[in-house]
């Protein structure tokens, strides 16, 4: 069992010594100020009284009685310790805290002041990048059912034995036409800043080439048809038409065709779609590692600006550190999105045949999310299994150490660890001493 609070202790003597009655004055901690030296020493709460002499002697400094009813975190500002000096040699600790005790605190803090993801926080983690990548269908519900319909309709013409043998493909292709569908209805409540609705006259024949091309079954049709029709979609809003050329679908469809892009995604999703789990490995980590890779630099800037803050030297490991997990994880993403991606294109075949294509698309894109997330969630552990602590970490903990405020911080810290029941023996001893003394 946990610590009690203070402010659990004081609700309850403050109630059994009459609480809004008005008899409060009776309360012995109440009469002589809440944790301050007077209460500490009055009867029946003083030395001899089991809970006040194994909780409260810890928080009595001369603090006020409303900062501790209050819960108020400053309560523990000083926590018994006194600074004689402006260094962490210099400083005397009262109540049996010495300067390996904080030292002690210090590496313990380092340690465990980490937020570490578990195993289901990084499937919903897999699940809130999918509702970011398809925030659309999210914002625009209605317009995204009638997308999911339109598409629905189309692949009732698809052979099945079609959607069994390329999974990957017509996971895609359904996708598209929903998507496609979807942007050509009114977005009644944005002021379309990022998309305008897509002339249905102008997007209409390339749904149409990809609804023949899906009804005749060949791969190298539906995959360039598939293609174009994506890149007929664009950020045409007023704040896409600030940053570049707004383009008609015909002169998107051009421009893309000038470029090669088109040709080049054709020949990406064929390969995908025919070359099994290894092309899908290599096309996710050229479409997502990079861009992974700049995600989690931004995440690490602050750790890398502390290790850099102490010397060169601190700050180069941290840099390594921080690229090698980087790595890990992002490689770890690449290949769970890769794996989840096909086990999820499999199983959306079967589900796809079974009940409806959209059905087996979804589940295929929940699966894909989720086990990528994982995959990441795995590269960052193995990560902190090869490179070990961030040095980061270590140098935040020395820093606390060296002021009274961050003693009371990595006293603090390890109290509350205490409630949850996360401690260790060495760090129960250290607030055990600061306790009992």
């Amino acid at each position: 069992m946990g610590i009690p609070s203070i402010n659990t202790l004081a609700n309850m003597e403050y109630m059994l010594y009459g609480g809004t009655s008005g008899s409060r004055a009776n309360c012995p901690s109440y009469s002589n100020g809440y944790c301050s030296q007077g209460a500490y020493n009055s009867t029946p709460y003083g030395y001899g009284y089991p809970a006040f002499g194994s909780v409260y002697p810890n928080y009595y400094t001369n603090n006020n009685s409303s900062s501790i009813m209050n819960g108020n975190s400053s309560a523990l500002s000083t926590q018994g310790l006194s600074s004689q000096g402006t260094s962490a040699q210099s400083t005397s600790f009262q109540q049996g805290i010495t300067q390996e005790d904080i030292d002690k605190l210090a590496d313990y803090y380092a340690k465990n002041n980490v937020l570490e993801e578990g195993f289901l926080g990084a499937a919903g983690g897999g699940l809130s990048w999918m509702a970011w990548e398809h925030a659309q269908s999210l914002v625009h519900p209605l317009n995204a059912n009638k997308g999911f319909k339109a598409a629905e309709e189309i692949f009732k013409n698809v052979p099945k034995e079609f959607m069994k043998k390329n999974p990957v493909l017509s996971q895609e292709a359904w996708r598209v036409l929903q998507q496609a569908t979807r942007d050509t209805e009114s977005k009644w409540f944005t002021s379309g800043w990022l998309r305008k609705p897509i002339p249905k006259a102008d997007i209409q024949p390339y749904i149409d080439n990809l609804k023949n091309a899906l009804a005749g079954g060949k791969v190298d049709e539906v995959a360039k048809a598939t293609v174009e029709l994506d890149a007929a979609r664009g950020m045409d809003g007023k704040l896409a038409g600030l940053i570049s050329k707004k383009r008609t679908v015909a002169e998107r469809i051009a421009q893309k065709t000038e470029s090669g892009e088109i040709a080049k995604n054709t020949a990406n999703l064929i390969n995908i779609s025919q070359g099994g789990f290894g092309s899908l490995v290599k096309s996710t980590f050229k479409k997502d590692f990079v861009g992974f890779m700049a995600i989690e630099a931004l995440g690490n800037a602050g750790k890398i600006f502390t290790a850099f803050g102490k010397d060169t030297e601190t700050g180069v490991k941290q840099t390594g550190q921080s690229l090698g997990k980087s790595a890990l994880g992002v490689t770890g993403w690449c290949l769970g999105r890769a794996a989840g991606t096909w086990l999820g294109a499999k199983a959306g075949a079967v589900i796809g045949s079974a009940i409806c294509p959209g059905a087996g698309t979804v589940a295929g894109a929940v699966i894909g999310f989720v086990v990528g997330s994982i995959g990441m969630w795995a590269g960052h552990k193995l990560g902190n299994w090869i490179l070990g602590q961030d040095v980061a970490d270590k140098v935040e903990a020395e820093k606390l150490a060296k002021s009274p405020q961050g003693q009371a911080q990595l006293l603090q810290f390890a109290a509350q660890k205490a409630q949850e029941g996360k401690t260790d023996a060495q760090t129960n001893n250290i607030l055990m001493k600061a306790l009992s003394a």
